[in-house]
């Protein structure tokens, strides 16, 4: 059994999102772990990831990313999030400051397509997409959907087709494109994001390791292009999630690492 340090944080926040109360801080030989517990304000979110820019002295990191976690699972609440092994390192001082969230929304909305009516345009929640094309080939039909560029909610939207019975299964490829939005609140992101970059020199770091590369502050998808093979074509999709991130300007929690 691995060695562990334990150095408690105890420390409450009530976010837009829910209440985020930071545990503790394990530092053990192979990574350093933030434990937390979260309660979620809105029963939709199945996801919510803390994000941290932690300072070892004079010098920053940020959360491991998704794909570098052993046994990541990228649904429900993981509840703790890792950091590199400060373990044998001469830490005397750590500072743990929340810079945002990543947050996965769950929905079960669904719309009719009709072919020779395309272009059409949908409203979810305020977020408004297109489908501008549909197009048969063999088993597969590909849907082109775009996205505004202004006015945002969401970084990311899942879209999936209807089945007509159970057994009418179906595969799909999905590409996306990436660009520069304006999100609804783009005002005060971008004041928060400029106070935060002063305080936490890694933030751009922190958002590009969260998940969803480049998105967060003022990147979304713009475009898609789905293939969903089957043997029908589907005159119906449902969005299933979508993906949102916050950022908050928050005290840094200094913790004293008196154990080196």
């Amino acid at each position: 059994m691995q060695n562990v340090k334990n150095l408690p944080i105890n420390k409450e926040y009530s976010l837009n999102i829910g209440t985020l109360k930071l545990k503790n801080l394990k530092e053990g030989i192979l990574k350093t772990i933030v434990e937390y517990d979260f309660t979620p304000s809105n029963g939709s979110i199945t996801v919510m990831r803390p994000l941290f820019s932690m300072r070892l002295d004079n010098n920053y990191t940020d959360n491991i990313n998704e794909e570098e976690r052993p046994g990541y699972e990228s649904s429900g609440y993981v509840r703790a999030e890792e950091f590199k092994s400060i373990y044998y390192k001469n830490i005397k001082e750590v500072g743990i400051r929340l810079v945002g969230a990543s947050v996965n929304y769950w929905y079960n909305k669904e719309y009719e397509i009709s072919k020779d009516k395309l272009p059409m345009q949908f409203d979810f929640n305020g977020e408004k997409l297109k489908i501008t094309s549909m197009t048969q080939k063999d088993d597969c039909t590909e849907y082109n959907v775009e996205y505004d560029k202004t006015n945002r909610i969401y970084e990311r939207i899942g879209i999936i087709p209807v089945r007509f019975s159970d057994t009418d299964n179906y595969g799909s490829e999905s590409h996306e494109k990436n660009e520069k939005v304006q999100f609804k609140d783009q005002a005060s992101r971008n004041t928060v994001y400029n106070t935060l970059i002063k305080k936490a020199p890694n933030l751009s770091s922190i958002y590009n390791n969260s998940g969803y590369s480049g998105i967060g502050v003022n990147n979304a998808v713009v475009s898609e292009n789905f293939s969903f093979k089957g043997r029908s074509v589907p005159n119906k999709f449902k969005i299933e999630s979508a993906a949102r991130s916050f950022l908050y300007d928050t005290d840094e929690i200094v913790i004293k690492n008196n154990s080196n």
